[in-house]
Order: structure tokens, then C-alpha cells, then sequence
């Protein structure tokens, strides 16, 4: 992608679409349906400044997951903990969820600065010294609170949610 601005230098690099919707707009007296997308924000620099123009990729992408006590044992609770930034706009709104080394699935719910937690007990039967949480994010339908359990299910037959797959 190149952008281009007035009084700024150019960037040319590579940018994902981490968002897209359909939107209705007037256009000449008409109301069309157009598809809208967000891509990857560009930060502008001025020309010949010392740091260059470039293209954030931070946005919808789980920058870290950390589960409080790293080490535990059965009986124990943990605190699971995902970051996933998002864009200042427009809102994006998400469901995160996990899957536990037993295939139980629980949603994270947000607690702000782009942070994801839920909590739940660590099980007899799950491996031991090595465990795998899988974590996951699709977009909210709508901005509608829940899960949806048709993009579950698309997520699933295509093979990404596995548990017999502890990574992907």
C-alpha cells in the first residue's frame, strides 16, 4: 500500500485489512451500499526526518497472553490474560475466547486498554508440565453481546480450533 499525504513523506509497505463492513452513503441523491475497509494505520513523518514514514501493524493481532500463576496445580485457579490492541476507530468490537487442554471453551471478557481475562481452575486431568491454552478473537456480530456460535462453528470445521491441535 502507498500513502500519501500533504507536507508528510510517503510510506510504501505491506498492510492488512483488519476491518470491513458494509455501509450505506448517499451519492448523488441516491443511497448506495458501498463495502468500507480499514487497513493497517499509517504514521506520517515529515519530509527528511530523521525517523521515516511507516504502517503500524499492531491492530486486531494478540501482542501477548500470560497466565497468573504461570506454574499451577491442579485445584488451582489462574487468570488468563490476552492482549489484543484496537484501533481508536472505528470501534471493533470482539469475542476472545480460549480453549482449555480438556477442549472446554470460555470467553475472556474485556477490563480495558485492549486486555481480554477470564479465570478457571486448572484440572486433575489436563497434562501435566505441559499444557497448551489455545486463544482465539472473531469479530462481534453487530456489536451484539455473546458469541457466535456460526463463526465457532466456521472456525472449527476449518480446522483451527482442534483440539486434538494444541497450535495452529
Amino acid at each position: 500500500m502507498k500513502v500519501s499525504a500533504p507536507g508528510h513523506g510517503d510510506v510504501v509497505a505491506l498492510a492488512s485489512v483488519y476491518w470491513m463492513q458494509r455501509e450505506r452513503v448517499r451519492v448523488e441523491g441516491k443511497e448506495r451500499q458501498v463495502l468500507t475497509a480499514w487497513f493497517d494505520p499509517a504514521r506520517m513523518a515529515a519530509p527528511g526526518g530523521e525517523e521515516p514514514s511507516t504502517i503500524r501493524f499492531d491492530c486486531l493481532v494478540f501482542t501477548g497472553a500470560t497466565l497468573e500463576p504461570s506454574i499451577a496445580e491442579p485445584g488451582q485457579s489462574v487468570t488468563l490474560t490476552a492482549a489484543l490492541p484496537s484501533p481508536p476507530e472505528p470501534a471493533a468490537p470482539v469475542v476472545v475466547l480460549a480453549r482449555l487442554p480438556d477442549g472446554k471453551v470460555l470467553e475472556l471478557v474485556p477490563v480495558g486498554s485492549g486486555l481480554y481475562r477470564a479465570r478457571f481452575t486448572v484440572d486433575r486431568r489436563y497434562p501435566r508440565n505441559d499444557s497448551a491454552v489455545t486463544v482465539l478473537a472473531y469479530a462481534r456480530r453487530n456489536s451484539e453481546e455473546g458469541r457466535v456460535r456460526k463463526a465457532e462453528g466456521a472456525v472449527k470445521s476449518a480446522g483451527f480450533w482442534d483440539a486434538r491441535k494444541p497450535y495452529v
